[in-house]
């Protein structure tokens, strides 16, 4: 992706699933290519609860006669994001559902991302490469999260790159970081982190 557009170096900021993603170019060959690390929400470690309650949800594709009822399904998915402005959710449900060929709305993503969970088991726990990296790193983590817990966050801090750690009060996984506040201090870290 980077290659694509062009960037030779950028900072990194990865929410779950893009936090795994960052730890593993951070650790590995690609390391150079990165000037910083925003780990949102996700650790070299996922707990099985976590695992659980995402293949309740992320496995399937429900169908929606609008996109507002698809919204109101993101609301009640999605709730552990935290408190978020209704356009966030507006925003959320138009860009996350596509129409099929019966004329209903389902969800805009390929159901088989799960396959990661029992496909690649031993990716799920890597502190190996976690030790691995050196270049400035910062964890954002929901104080209610099930996949970043605060025994998980407490070894990150405490090994490895060790990180500074930012709890959202009000949130679980994965802190959506879309309110003025949450931006704001989105900027701070990556300033702080030479970004």
């Amino acid at each position: 992706m980077l290659d694509r557009y062009g960037i030779d170096k950028t900072a990194w900021l990865g929410t779950s699933m893009g936090g795994l993603i960052g730890m593993r170019m951070a650790s590995g060959p690609l390391a150079a290519r990165l000037s910083a690390l925003v780990i949102n929400d996700i650790g070299p470690e996922i707990p099985q609860e976590a695992i659980d309650r995402i293949l309740s949800y992320a496995g399937t594709s429900p169908e929606f006669r609008t996109v507002t009822e698809a919204e109101v399904w993101f609301r009640s998915a999605y709730l552990p994001f935290g408190p978020a402005a209704d356009r966030f959710w507006r925003r959320m449900a138009r860009s996350s559902v596509r129409r099929r060929d019966n004329g209903m709305f389902t969800l805009h993503y390929d159901p088989r991302i799960t396959i990661q969970f029992t496909a690649s088991a031993e990716e799920l726990t890597t502190w190996d490469r976690w030790e691995r990296i050196s270049l400035p790193v910062h964890v954002i983590r929901g104080a209610q999260s099930d996949l970043l817990t605060a025994e998980i966050a407490e070894r990150m801090r405490q090994s490895g790159p060790r990180p500074q750690v930012t709890e959202m009060a009000d949130c679980g996984h994965a802190p959506s970081l879309s309110r003025p506040e949450d931006i704001a201090m989105v900027r701070q870290v990556l300033s702080d982190l030479g970004a």
